[in-house]
């Protein structure tokens, strides 16, 4: 329960089947699915996809030198951004920016 003010409600999250998990995905009113072994895993929820994204979030951090933890959701958000924007051709990453910057 300590992750709960650190994850957004509705957020779809990944198990591998620990009970732990349980009382916290209801509280964040999440869906969830567990990937422990390969009969778990469908074209989406599959422990590569899993692993690769880890990986490209490790590779980030590592050019920046490093993260301290006092700045990780700075980082964390940076990321998000980084990777919503990064397959979006110029004039639509300008629009989402736009949409965001008008919400804050």
């Amino acid at each position: 329960m300590n992750l709960l003010p650190h994850i957004e409600k509705k957020t779809y999250i990944w198990t591998d089947d620990c009970p732990s998990y349980n009382k916290l995905i209801a509280a964040l009113e999440s869906d969830s699915k567990v990937v422990s072994n390969y009969k778990d895993y469908d074209r989406v929820n599959h422990l590569n996809n899993v692993n690769s994204f880890h990986s490209l979030i490790e590779r980030w951090y590592n050019k920046m030198g490093g993260v301290a933890s006092k700045y990780v959701n700075r980082y964390a958000a940076l990321f998000n951004i980084k990777f919503q924007v990064g397959r979006m051709d110029p004039t639509e990453a300008l629009l989402l920016g736009k949409s965001r910057s008008t919400a804050l």
